[in-house]
């Protein structure tokens, strides 16, 4: 996959159906069924793959999709929460970490229709609960952190849940839903950084209010230009909306609980499309006074 990712496809609406025969391939070998290229059992890690920070991008054709009554075949967007929706360099290997790290207790939700458009079934995805051990890899041991932002993730999300604006038909097929965490930050964006080729920490952070920056590591920068931030030269800043998606999958190795956030943009139509990830320790997270908990509907 991460070899598959970095080219340039012919037609890029063959997105997913390119990689679709090995995904075949894994179900019939292992069991694990995918919903656009992730795996469902591993979703809520799987959802929070790294990538190379700066060198992706969105990937903006439509993709063929069967609905659930195998009726007709419709044109979708793909989603920005799945691999497949990018084109870059995307890591599923030791800088991601394993699949079978603790996720975050969030439940997932994915809605199918039928080929007139009505909604046949929503399924909650089913995530594994045997998780790789923590702090065995170099002998630490791991300070786990009592969750205090995760709210009650069992209140099912039904029909009626649903923004209107999510059922047309070339996004319908891509909502993701689940109950999270969410709050607003200040993403600061420093262009002189940028032109100093200075990228790690020192071009865009993240800020609780004017004075609090957070410690956080970056897995995809924020997308970004330099035209969204006007031609001042000054460090500027702006609100962004951020999501847990996850735990950190590389846990094992790290002595604190560390989460995984997306930087997500708000469309019209109520769906959230990542813009960029970023791994956030789960204490300060804790600390965070504004965060909300809600349902969010990834596309």
């Amino acid at each position: 996959m991460n070899r598959f990712v970095k080219h340039e496809l012919t037609q890029e609406s063959d997105g997913l159906n390119a990689f679709s025969g090995i995904l075949r391939a894994i179900t019939q070998v292992c069991g694990i069924d995918f919903f656009w290229g992730l795996p469902k059992i591993f979703l809520g890690v799987a959802l929070t793959w790294p990538c190379a920070r700066d060198q992706v991008r969105r990937r903006t054709a439509l993709c063929g999709v069967e609905t659930a009554d195998g009726g007709s075949i419709v044109m979708s967007h793909f989603p920005s929460w799945s691999w497949v929706g990018w084109v870059g360099r995307i890591y599923f290997d030791d800088v991601f970490g394993y699949l079978d790290s603790e996720h975050a207790g969030l439940e997932f939700y994915y809605f199918e229709f039928t080929g007139e458009g009505d909604v046949s079934t929503i399924q909650k995805i089913p995530q594994n609960q045997t998780f790789r051990h923590k702090g065995d890899e170099y002998g630490k041991p791991f300070k786990g952190t009592n969750p205090s932002w995760r709210g009650d993730t069992t209140t099912v999300i039904q029909l009626s849940d649903i923004p209107v604006g999510l059922l047309e038909p070339e996004l319908r097929h891509t909502v993701l839903a689940f109950w999270t965490s969410r709050t607003e930050l200040f993403l600061q964006y420093d262009g002189n950084a940028r032109r100093k080729g200075k990228w790690d920490t020192e071009c865009f952070s993240l800020w609780v209010d004017g004075t609090t920056k957070l410690d956080i590591m970056w897995d995809q920068y924020p997308q970004v230009a330099d035209a969204d931030w006007g031609e001042n030269k000054r460090i500027q800043r702006s609100t962004v909306e951020c999501v847990v998606v996850g735990r950190d999958s590389l846990e094992r190795v790290r002595e604190r609980g560390q989460l995984r956030v997306l930087l997500v943009a708000r469309h019209p139509s109520g769906g959230l499309s990542r813009r960029g990830q970023v791994a956030i320790w789960e204490e300060d997270w804790n600390l965070i006074q504004n965060r909300i908990w809600e349902i969010a509907f990834l596309i």
